[in-house]
């Protein structure tokens, strides 16, 4: 399985003080959201797995994964300032 590469780092809030994490593959990407939102479940994160799961199929898909993984990373307020 590929990495799926991301472009551009996606920077995320992690850990009880909020430290910086960039997340710079869909394969970090379905780490994260398999360790801190499987609890919640929407539709946003699911897709978002779907998405990375598939980036590490198809590095061509990775953008796509970048752009739901950061949806999903809005909504579970984990983007930095968020």
């Amino acid at each position: 399985m590929a990495q799926g590469w991301f472009a551009a780092p996606v920077s995320v809030t992690v850990g009880i003080f909020g430290s910086i994490r960039n997340i710079i593959s869909a394969r970090q990407a379905d780490e994260l959201l398999r360790e801190r939102l499987c609890h919640g479940g929407s539709p946003k994160i699911l897709a978002a797995h779907h998405a990375c799961r598939a980036a590490m199929e198809d590095e061509a898909k990775a953008e796509a994964a970048r752009m739901a993984f950061i949806e999903a990373a809005r909504e579970a307020r984990l983007l930095p300032g968020n």
